[in-house]
């Protein structure tokens, strides 16, 4: 399901009961953590009944800088919210847990170094 979006719709109409993932791209320093940050809450605050999850793989953790509240690898409740959950990956280290359990096996199906 498509949701066209006007320039006339207020921001939170971005959301739509067959939305599940919203990504927010572009270069550093434009203002996409915020915007996400922004938008979730905005979110959680209209729809009480829907759960949202709002995540960050940006090394620089800066989603906890954004809500003023520590986030990690496990999701965690944002301001005692029911329905908002926050989470930051770290993805060098789930990279190197990855690479330590199935690098041998890489390396012998490609035959080179992992």
């Amino acid at each position: 399901m498509s949701h066209a979006i006007h320039a006339s719709e207020p921001f939170t109409d971005l959301y739509h009961d067959g939305l599940r993932l919203l990504l927010y791209g572009g270069k550093g320093g434009v203002g996409k953590t915020t915007v996400a940050a922004a938008f979730a809450l905005s979110l959680c605050e209209r729809y009480p009944h829907k759960r949202f999850l709002v995540l960050s793989t940006d090394p620089a953790h800066s989603l906890s800088d954004s809500f003023a509240y520590p986030l990690g690898a496990t999701p965690a409740p944002i301001y005692g919210r029911a329905n908002l959950t926050g989470l930051e990956i770290d993805a060098a280290a789930l990279f190197a847990r990855f690479r330590a359990e199935h690098g041998r096996s890489l390396k012998q199906i490609v035959g080179g170094g992992v």
